[in-house]
């Protein structure tokens, strides 16, 4: 009978035990986090490395928590999360690492209804032609991001409905936001500035969306509402574009009041001829125009005589003698 060396029987042990254990270790890539919060990071101790990867391992519900940092890839959106970035406007989501001009993508997709966007750059990498975020679902939530140096900031796809878009910088773009055919939506308290096209553009059938208290600046159509119906615009400070607030091409029964209209280059507002937009409300009045002459004989606070409106010669009957007062307003 052959006996066993005590050492071999120890060494074979060892040698089991850390075969073993390498193989029950998932990968970063392939871990499945057993709790809805899900954090994503450079740390050891971080379910994830990638943002995508995070995304694609959580469930419906999750929250995916994401550390400061530069992650250089797209994402793809397809269940419901929320995605948060744990240090506000210092985490970059850049799309593809040393993009060239011949790329093209979009930097965030969300094809899920019920997903959350919150405290993130969305910029692109290089000189690719990239669009921001593009949302092709429902109900979902922008919130604290800046998007910056892309094509088209944020794009708001076809028979989509009740997404908030709020407290965002969208600055230098060629569009700021883009929406076509998608209507209930809210935009508010964001600053949209400095992009080449259009602050926003509602283009056709976007209806009954809300935009208040949004501080447009710097660009050249601020808000362009074309072929859109019972859109409101109010409490929003326009100062110094090329045009102000544009109805066009069958834009009809939308109403705009209490807006701050300063240094625009071409017109306050315009409007297409035979359109019927109307602009004041019964309790609050009408706009501010800082090229109004008229004067408050009664001072009751607004404009004897009515501000003509460029384009269709139509009249904002009640134009305010004074600003709303508009903290986000004041110091432009």
């Amino acid at each position: 009978m052959i006996k066993k060396s005590p050492i071999l029987t120890v060494i074979f042990l060892l040698l089991t035990m850390s075969y073993s254990g390498c193989l029950q270790t998932p990968s970063n890539n392939n871990h499945t986090p057993n709790s809805t919060n899900v954090y994503v990071g450079p740390n050891p101790n971080d379910d994830f490395h990638s943002i995508q990867n995070a995304i694609n391992a959580s469930k419906n519900g999750s929250t995916i928590y994401v550390r400061e940092g530069h992650y250089y890839e797209t994402l793809t959106i397809n269940k419901s999360i929320n995605l948060i970035s744990l240090e506000k406007n210092k985490s970059y989501i850049m799309g593809p690492n040393n993009a060239s001009s011949s790329n093209s993508f979009t930097i965030i997709q969300i094809n899920a209804d019920h997903c959350d966007i919150d405290g993130f750059i969305i910029t692109r990498n290089g000189i690719a032609i990239a669009n921001g975020i593009s949302i092709n679902s429902s109900n979902n939530k922008i919130t604290n991001n800046t998007i910056t140096q892309v094509s088209e900031g944020l794009v708001i796809q076809k028979n989509t409905q009740n997404n908030t878009i709020t407290w965002n910088t969208i600055t230098n773009n060629h569009y700021g936001i883009h929406a076509e055919q998608t209507s209930y939506n809210t935009y508010a308290n964001n600053t949209i500035t400095s992009n080449t096209l259009y602050g926003i553009y509602n283009n056709y059938n976007s209806n009954e969306n809300i935009f208040s208290n949004n501080l447009i600046s710097q660009n050249n159509y601020a808000l362009r509402i074309k072929g859109s119906q019972k859109n409101t615009v109010y409490n929003n400070c326009f100062i110094n574009n090329t045009w102000g607030l544009y109805f066009c091409c069958g834009a009809a029964d939308n109403t705009a009041y209490h807006n701050v209209f300063k240094q625009s280059k071409s017109a306050n507002i315009h409007e297409d001829s035979n359109l019927q937009n109307h602009f004041n409300s019964t309790r609050e009045g009408g706009n501010y125009y800082d090229n109004y002459n008229g004067t408050d004989v009664n001072n009751d606070g607004f404009g004897d005589t009515p501000y003509i409106v460029e384009g269709s010669n139509r009249t904002d009957t009640q134009p305010l003698m004074n600003p709303p007062d508009l903290s986000f307003c004041k110091d432009n």
